[in-house]
């Protein structure tokens, strides 16, 4: 409406005035224009001055501006101006129409016509029809090739995979030598080629081409629910828990069950309330590892709710991993000063999950201490580590109520070494003798830990009954658990209290307290961890967990889910001596795997001169040798790409040597499965489409302003143009004006009584 209004008021369309050049005047020259304008002031003054009638300054001059007024406007007709603009010569241009129809264009947005048979109606009516009206030569493609019309589209199979990377940029290249005048794009804006970044932006430049998007299909999937990604290792540890999270999203708030499968086994179920408006939410949700062998895990998400509305597109409720467990098992190691209650509790909890060995040296009186749970009767003969083979060995360090003064200096800084160099986990225990107590302040490994233990503290272990206060980071922290079902402040609530506690000081800057307990001096610490260069260091300053067993019911775990989802947390990111992983695990519409392994020495540095290769058997059982090359930009790192086209179940074994030492073998599985990727993410990609019309200097449209596309196209500033140049002294708006302000004078005349 407001449209058409300003087209009839100034006789062209509002899009001549964005593109064209107003030229001001084509008729006389500056001095005659100006003369005549001096004239009429002249003559206006004139006649105000000369007025007998009694109307006073104020309103003598609004009637005087009224006449000059008048007097512009005249001016400006005569002096004849007009809009230069250049347009497209419709019968020397040519235009291509290229239109999506991969098989995200063949999904629906409403049950019942797919994407692409909702668009024809609008490719037909507001561009093809009335482009070939205009003169244009019109070239019409889909992603399989030239069209004869859009009724062909319908006989096309939607097989294609989504890369509007790679067909724009043919599209634009093949018509690189005709005077193409623009390119319109008709698509969701999905784009699975991986290829979308500044460089393909800068060739999309480079061609000089307009490119017009309309957007197909609504940008938030109300009635879908999606799992869109999920984070898991490719391997583990047997008789483990397992976190995995997991990214969902909907298109309304909803509740919904997400389970995880081996096989047609589930193995968890949790109910997980999504948010909606298609923001995306992580969930960590548990799952036993089990024995050795290969897990193939399903995740999948079902609607819990009565009368949620219909989903028209399910394949997306599902996310596959194969997850590896493998048979060697994380060694700890747990040092304590003199026998406790919680080391007897804490190795009781970890034998009953058994996934990992704990080898205990517990010092019993003066030079003599207890081994425990170790592999051959010379192990810890000599007391703790001295070399850092022996110490690297291991994958986690606890030490309890042990005085430092028991380790020599090379041994406290091997200990550093162990989290910052070999990236192992080291936990701090209070007790009698543990943290300030034992003199750890003045070492080496004081400058590791998460808190900041205080010089001089006496009596900083107290042997009072505390309550453990979990903090919000701790809820917030899927490992902080004393409940494998339900973990949350009811669960901590209903704990004893623990047996002591000691004074740390403060946390450090980065670290993360979970827990804190309150005494009479106020709030400390209990629990604190932090990343430290490789590895990471906990402080739990308490050595008595103990009671969450003694004074609970038998049957109750609260104790033994703390200390082996903590246990778990420490050795859970841990590096090996050798590391091997794929970029992906569940590979959609993608036949490369890129293949990385990380090789160290004993001593835990990189390993440059290493021989990697990885055999890839598909699941026809075809096999390839891929061998891996030395990264030189991060040493001791090998990578290597396998093409694997066959779809199913791929195993990946990893086989290397250092010289003449042959290295422990790993083997991986991966899944490959075509012909699903275009079934996530399916909301209509606005922004993307929106980039690609911005940097080309085009504009992004939808069905319901399809029909804007004409007008763009005609100023285009690509192909063969033509000048034209339009009058703009015969406008309605200028006789308006010319009206408007004489009948003002005379109505302003007439109130006043002098005409």
């Amino acid at each position: 409406m407001l449209d058409s209004v300003f087209t009839f008021l100034f006789s062209y369309p509002l899009e001549f005035f964005r593109v064209g050049e107003l030229i001001p005047q084509t008729w006389g020259s500056p001095i005659l224009v100006g003369a005549i304008l001096v004239v009429g002031l002249a003559l206006i003054i004139a006649s105000a001055l000369r007025s007998n009638h009694d109307l006073g300054p104020i309103r003598l001059a609004g009637i005087a501006l009224l006449q000059v007024a008048v007097l512009a406007v005249a001016l400006i007709m005569l002096m004849q101006p007009v809009l230069e603009i250049e347009e497209l010569r419709p019968q020397d241009n040519k235009i291509v129409v290229l239109v999506d129809n991969s098989r995200s264009m063949a999904l629906t947005d409403d049950g019942e016509q797919s994407r692409l048979q909702a668009i024809l109606p609008t490719l037909e009516d507001d561009l093809v029809g009335p482009l070939q009206e205009r003169g244009y030569t019109l070239e019409l493609q889909s992603f399989d090739g030239r069209l004869d019309s859009t009724a062909q589209l319908l006989s096309l199979s939607a097989e294609n995979q989504s890369l509007i990377t790679d067909q724009l940029s043919n599209a634009l290249r093949s018509a690189s030598n005709q005077a193409l005048a623009g390119l319109i794009l008709v698509s969701d804006g999905a784009d699975n080629s991986g290829q979308v970044n500044e460089l393909w932006y800068s060739e999309l430049q480079s061609y000089g081409v307009p490119v017009q998007t309309l957007g197909v299909g609504r940008e938030v999937m109300t009635e879908d629910m999606e799992i869109s990604a999920v984070s898991l290792p490719h391997s583990t540890i047997p008789n483990a828990s397992l976190r995995a999270e997991v990214t969902l999203q909907s298109g309304i708030e909803r509740d919904t069950l997400l389970k995880v499968y081996d096989g047609d086994r589930i193995l968890a179920s949790e109910e997980v309330s999504l948010p909606g408006e298609g923001r995306k939410v992580q969930h960590s949700i548990s799952i036993p590892t089990g024995d050795i062998g290969v897990r193939h895990l399903r995740f999948v998400l079902d609607s819990v709710e009565v009368g949620a509305p219909t989903e028209y597109n399910l394949e997306n409720n599902e996310l596959r991993h194969s997850l590896t467990v493998a048979q060697s098992q994380p060694r700890v190691l747990y040092i304590e000063g003199e026998p406790r209650w919680e080391y007897k509790f804490i190795r009781r909890a970890i034998e009953e999950a058994s996934f990992l060995h704990l080898h205990g040296l517990v010092q019993t009186s003066t030079n003599k201490s207890y081994r425990q749970g170790i592999d051959s009767p010379d192990q810890l003969e000599d007391g703790f580590p001295s070399t850092r083979d022996e110490l690297f060995n291991y994958q986690a360090l606890i030490i309890g109520s042990q005085q430092a003064a028991t380790f020599n200096g090379e041994q406290l800084s091997l200990i550093k070494d162990f989290v910052d160099v070999r990236g192992g986990s080291l936990l701090m225990l209070g007790g009698l003798n543990g943290l300030s107590e034992g003199g750890w302040q003045n070492t080496p490994v004081a400058d590791i830990l998460p808190v900041q233990l205080p010089e001089s503290e006496p009596n900083s272990f107290r042997r009072e009954q505390v309550r453990a206060q979990i903090t919000e980071a701790g809820l917030r922290t899927p490992w902080v658990r004393v409940s494998a079902e339900t973990d949350n402040q009811e669960s901590w609530d209903l704990l004893p209290e623990i047996a002591d506690y000691q004074l740390v000081g403060e946390a450090r800057p980065g670290a993360s307290v979970l827990m804190n307990v309150q005494h009479s001096s106020g709030v400390s610490p209990l629990l604190a961890y932090q990343r430290y260069g490789r590895g990471k260091t906990y402080v739990l300053a308490s050595g008595g967990t103990w009671r969450w067993q003694m004074q609970m019911h038998s049957e109750d775990q609260s104790h033994e889910t703390f200390w082996q989802s903590l246990l778990q947390e420490m050795i859970s990111e841990v590096p090996q001596s050798i590391d091997f992983e794929t970029d992906n695990n569940w590979y959609l519409d993608d036949s490369r795997i890129e293949l990385s392994a990380t090789i160290r020495d004993p001593g835990f540095e990189p390993s440059g001169n290493a021989s990697v290769e990885v055999q890839v058997r598909d699941s026809s059982g075809g096999v390839q040798l891929v061998e891996l090359s030395p990264n030189t930009a991060n040493p001791g790192t090998y990578k290597g790409t396998a093409v694997v086209e066959e779809p199913g179940l791929i195993q990946l074994d990893m086989s290397a040597s250092l010289g003449e030492t042959e290295l422990d073998p790993i083997r991986l599985f991966a899944e490959r499965e075509d012909g699903r990727l275009e079934y996530f993410d399916t909301a209509q990609n606005s922004v993307f489409l929106q980039r690609i019309a911005s940097e080309t200097g085009g504009s992004y449209f939808t069905a319901e302003n399809a029909a804007d596309i004409l007008d763009e196209l005609r100023f285009s500033s690509s192909g063969i143009t033509e000048r034209d140049w339009l009058a703009l002294w015969s406008m309605p708006i200028n006789f308006l004006l010319l009206f408007g302000l004489k009948l003002s004078e005379w109505a302003l005349r007439r109130r006043w009584g002098r005409l």
